[in-house]
């Protein structure tokens, strides 16, 4: 695996890295901060290591980068589609089961979004031209070949990073179609988390707490609730500097 980058915007460049079948490039400029991941997964049993090794490169990004992760994944999610043109086949959905909620258990844990193809610019051809025609489907058996043709190629991205996703089988020169990611690659810079609470007025949150006495929880959940509700109600959301300089006499 290799990454092409257009010559303009190799300075923008900061790392790349690689682990296993993955490779992970961070593009950095004023206006974007993306950290993509490119993989060509293993089969059956190693599916599990390639797994480990895009967590491993989504959890060592940058901080404040959107993350995108692109490739042939290995997993087919066709059977689950609901425009599966094989759906009538018998253990259809049986198919790469086991496979699609590890791949679902991994974009929960990074709290990724799952994308395919919405559409495709051009038909694959042969046999499975009609077959293709509406349905996402980025691979397709070659000559005589057993199997059917399947979804093997989408992507896993931060929420609302994906304008637009489209495959096209024109520059295809194997059995897997070229798919395009649209990107909306605004940088919105992350906001520190804050460590420690501030109260914008003791004596109004004790109030507000000894007025809600008569309602004290009884489990730990009701508890946790009514702490947080006290929490945002009172929090003084200014920054350290901004709380100096209104202390500090003019």
């Amino acid at each position: 695996m290799r990454w092409i980058i257009r010559a303009h915007y190799s300075r923008a460049v900061r790392k790349c890295v690689w682990r296993g079948r993955c490779g992970a490039i961070h593009i950095h400029t004023a206006s974007t901060n993306i950290y993509a991941i490119g993989l060509h997964a293993a089969h059956g049993d190693g599916l599990p290591e390639t797994l480990r090794d895009v967590a491993v490169l989504a959890k060592g990004r940058p901080w404040g980068a959107r993350l995108l992760i692109l490739g042939d994944w290995n997993v087919d999610l066709l059977p689950s589609h609901s425009a599966d043109p094989f759906a009538g086949h018998p253990g259809r959905g049986d198919r790469h089961a086991f496979e699609r909620r590890w791949l679902e258990a991994l974009a929960s844990a990074l709290r990724l979004e799952v994308t395919v193809p919405a559409r495709c610019i051009d038909s694959p051809g042969g046999k499975w031209a009609e077959d293709c025609l509406g349905t996402p489907v980025t691979r397709v058996p070659q000559g005589q070949a057993p199997g059917l043709p399947s979804l093997l190629d989408y992507a896993l991205s931060s929420p609302a990073l994906i304008h637009d996703l489209w495959s096209s089988w024109a520059a295809a020169p194997g059995d897997h179609a070229m798919i395009v990611a649209e990107l909306t690659a605004e940088w919105e810079p992350r906001k520190w988390a804050k460590t420690c609470w501030a109260c914008k007025d003791e004596e109004g949150c004790k109030s507000w707490l000894a007025k809600h006495a008569d309602r004290t929880p009884t489990d730990m959940t009701s508890f946790q609730l009514l702490m947080l509700t006290a929490q945002n109600n009172w929090s003084d959301n200014r920054t350290c500097k901004q709380r100096s300089k209104a202390r500090l006499p003019p």
